[in-house]
């Protein structure tokens, strides 16, 4: 998939969510991440993806504005229960992050991977801009916040 000029939104600002950010910063699409949490740790994180061109929204909890969004990125550290997945999920954009299984990826990707622990989101992220992802999928509900709802 091409995702040169695409609207992408990047939910989560950990290292991955991170990484993904300037992975498609890099391949020219135009990238806006959230994160629910406002600390030290990510008002720096803000500061360095504003230099590359980013748009960062921290203590983010619904949807941006009126935006289109032509994909989300969801980071592993992000519950896919959580209402703004949800929202997101909801509108109709494609959302790619972990998954129950470890894609398999070009040789050229395996050392990058390996600075990411190998994280399913990064390894969709991969797969989706070189081309070979096969699909993608709506988040589904965390074991944890299943066992919440049948409480």
């Amino acid at each position: 998939m091409n995702v040169q000029g695409k609207e992408v939104l990047v939910i989560g600002l950990g290292s991955s969510g991170q990484a993904a950010a300037r992975l498609l910063a890099g391949r020219g699409a135009r990238v806006t991440c959230v994160d629910e949490n406002k600390n030290e740790d990510l008002m720096k994180a803000r500061g360095r993806l504003k230099k590359d061109g980013i748009d960062v929204l921290l203590g983010c909890k619904k949807l941006p504005g009126k935006r289109r969004f032509d994909l989300a990125v969801l980071s592993p550290g992000v519950d896919p229960a959580r209402p703004l997945v949800m929202e997101v999920a909801e509108s109709g954009v494609p959302v790619i992050g972990p998954l129950p299984y470890e894609p398999l990826l070009p040789a050229s990707w395996e050392q990058g991977l390996a600075a990411t622990a190998g994280s399913a989101a990064i390894s969709d992220l991969a797969d989706l801009v070189t081309g070979t992802a096969t699909r993608t999928h709506a988040p589904r509900q965390s074991r944890r916040s299943r066992a919440k709802s049948k409480r």
